[in-house]
């Protein structure tokens, strides 16, 4: 019997010491955003990014309260795929793994202009059911390792939309790769992603799904242009609430609209400097102006200039294109204007329209003996997919001034990456301006004119404050230093006019 008490009491300890030295397994998310196209790095002197995209997100909580107060969807709805990033380890050991994917672009993975997934691991496709927008599942991963002895992350990770290009266009599986620690400039320096999974505690009581969340901090390199994006930084420095509410802006100037404007919501600063013009009495909603008593409807209606036989006439002037096509310089890219303009007009042939890339464009201002303004008709529509800029120098004339008007007689689409524009843009085609959908804020120095816009860009928050999504500011030069062909319709224009 002793025997059998002792064999007992042995065997009863062993468990007893395996169950204290037993490691502790883990699943933790990741909570929080990143950013590909930043200018800095960590080496600014070495490799610095190659596109601007925008913000990562790796959990779609990470948008609850946005789409809460605009669209209702919750994440696991149909709209709104309930994607993630996944940390699997074991406490102490340096066996850990990463699940899941992050988006890149826009709030929403059915916006026009974003880049799409970065998957992390090789798992099975029904991880995440997100319908035709799902990751190809043919572009292979081979994996992402956590350390939690170091917090370190290493491996790959792959944009899965530059993996499917480069295979299906180039027959090369080279494309999209994120190296997620590594060393620069021959080993002199290194980069690499880290994870803390107790950044965020109790987040319950905030109305997420669990209470504990994790967080990315460091660097990962995708690649020079074409095959990768560049630099991606794993963490901005906040949570959720990124996105401020979209709203527009003129700084000195006025906003005219024939059938009302209105927001969602109430802009934290004013939209007009002056004037804010309607033609029906309620039609101005959530649109504020600095001037006391400068929202006015019922203002009566400013017609867009309609064409007759190649002279657009409306109630506020006309645009004689007849006469400015008679003696305009035919041009098919920008490189071959003047710079400065000095006075001239061009044009581009035919109805084949204009793309602006390249490289960015400044208009410079004149000289003594040439003039600073211009005007450019674009026969069709016009593509910008680069700035725009003025030279900002001392003139001894006021005739010297850069001044640009872009006539285009289709309509206009921005990239959602571009972020300055200068002239007066006279767009006459139907479908207006479209800003592009995207993250960044864009600022015209000038003033738009079209029958309608279509303003895409949501704007994040930064220190200080909300900033405007689209921002345009009437700096007067179309006044001072008309470009030619505007005379008689820019003395009566609104600096931001939405007409039909």
């Amino acid at each position: 019997m002793k025997r059998y008490y002792l064999l007992s009491l042995f065997f009863i300890c062993c468990i007893f010491f395996l169950s204290l030295t037993k490691v502790q397994a883990a699943s933790v998310e990741a909570l929080g955003w990143g950013w590909i196209g930043t200018s800095a790095s960590p080496d600014p002197l070495a490799l610095t990014a190659t596109a601007t995209p925008g913000l990562i997100s790796f959990n779609c909580e990470n948008l609850d309260e946005y789409y809460v107060t605009h669209g209702g969807y919750n994440c696991g709805d149909p709209e709104r795929p309930d994607y993630k990033v996944r940390v699997d380890y074991a406490e102490g050991t340096t066996s850990g793994n990463l699940f899941g994917w992050a988006w890149i672009g826009f709030a929403s993975p059915y916006g026009i202009y974003t880049t799409g997934w970065i998957k992390f691991s090789d798992e099975p496709d029904g991880y995440l059911n997100v319908g035709e927008d799902y990751p190809f599942s043919d572009i292979t991963i081979t994996g992402a390792n956590y350390d939690d002895t170091t917090g370190e992350v290493s491996g790959w990770a792959r944009i899965m939309e530059l993996g499917r290009y480069g295979w299906e266009t180039y027959g090369s599986n080279e494309w999209g790769w994120v190296k997620l620690r590594g060393t620069w400039g021959s080993g002199s320096g290194s980069y690499g992603v880290t994870f803390n999974p107790d950044e965020y505690t109790n987040k319950l009581a905030e109305g997420y799904e669990y209470d504990t969340y994790g967080k990315f901090a460091g660097w990962a390199w995708s690649g020079d242009s074409p095959t990768g994006l560049g630099w991606l930084q794993f963490d901005i420095g906040v949570t959720e609430d990124v996105w401020g509410n979209a709203w527009l802006q003129t700084d000195l100037g006025d906003i005219y609209s024939q059938h009302g404007i209105s927001l969602s919501v109430a802009s934290p600063d004013f939209n007009a400097a002056y004037f804010i013009l309607a033609d029906e009495e309620g039609s101005i909603q959530n649109f504020s102006t600095a001037l006391t008593g400068g929202i006015i409807e019922n203002y009566g209606t400013l017609y867009f200039p309609a064409e007759d036989s190649g002279v657009y006439r409306s109630n506020i002037g006309k645009i004689d294109l007849n006469s400015l096509r008679s003696n305009a310089i035919e041009i098919s890219s920008v490189s071959e204007i003047d710079n400065p303009l000095d006075g001239n007009i061009y044009q581009t042939p035919g109805n084949t329209g204009l793309i602006i890339d390249g490289g960015s464009l400044t208009i410079a201002n004149g000289t003594l003996g040439t003039f600073g303004n211009g005007t450019i008709i674009v026969n069709g529509d016009l593509e910008i997919n680069e700035n725009i800029y003025y030279l900002d120098t001392n003139i001894s004339d006021i005739r010297e001034l850069p001044s640009i008007a872009w006539i285009v007689t289709g309509d206009l689409t921005i990239a959602p990456y571009v972020t300055d524009l200068a002239g007066a843009f006279i767009v006459l085609g139907n479908d207006g301006v479209a800003t592009g959908i995207g993250n960044q804020q864009l600022e015209v120095q000038g003033l738009m004119m079209a029958k309608q816009f279509n303003f895409g860009r949501t704007r994040t928050r930064e220190e200080g404050g909300d900033l405007p999504s689209e921002k345009i500011i009437y700096d007067g030069r179309a006044l001072a230093n008309t470009p030619p062909g505007l005379e008689d319709l820019i003395a009566t224009l609104p600096e931001l006019g939405i007409a039909e």
